[in-house]
């Protein structure tokens, strides 16, 4: 979730940040320009697995993150829910607006109160044990076998997100899939 018309002035202590740092935001980018850019990619590429992109209900204001930042969350969350589905499956692509009040401050989510542009993936994979989605946005934590994954995907989006002001939730069952929303 990224809080718009705020962009954070300095990253606390480099904390969740990739190794590769955070680029300057250059201007604010539209995520659904975004989303509707690399749907004919994922389309061409994911195989036995269908993509749908449900448009928001409202319009989304620009997003205060650097346009390859945001791409490359976009692309690993889309990957990663690929790999959960060896055998085909869906992805389902949204976008929306929340409002995040003070009593939603406390709980699971990290973010100051305000609006925020939320980008969810859910996937009808294998999903995760509670174990793993404790692990999952780790640098180098995997769930594939050797030579399968850097175990970076997550870890980098949770690093640009963060770093952008904005938060990231997973909820997985196990045989029915999995939801990661920015």
């Amino acid at each position: 979730m990224w809080r718009y018309g705020v962009i954070p002035e300095t990253v606390p202590s480099g904390v969740g940040v990739p190794a590769e740092g955070v680029a300057p935001v250059r201007a604010p980018e539209s995520l659904l320009r975004l989303v509707r850019q690399t749907e004919e990619l994922f389309a061409r590429t994911l195989g036995q697995v269908r993509l749908e992109v449900c448009p928001p209900a409202d319009p989304l204001p620009p997003v205060p993150i650097d346009p390859g930042q945001l791409e490359q969350v976009l692309v690993n969350l889309v990957v990663n829910a690929r790999d959960a589905m060896p055998r085909g499956g869906r992805i389902t692509v949204e976008t929306s607006v929340i409002d995040v009040g003070w009593r939603a401050v406390g709980g699971e989510l990290r973010l100051r109160p305000g609006r925020y542009v939320v980008l969810a993936v859910t996937d009808t994979g294998t999903g995760m044990p509670p174990e793993v989605v404790a692990h999952a946005c780790e640098p180098f934590f995997t769930t594939k076998p050797k030579g399968g994954g850097t175990g970076l995907g997550l870890a980098t989006v949770h690093g640009i997100v963060t770093a952008a002001g904005g938060d990231l939730s997973i909820y997985s069952e196990i045989g029915v899939g999995t939801t990661v929303r920015v």
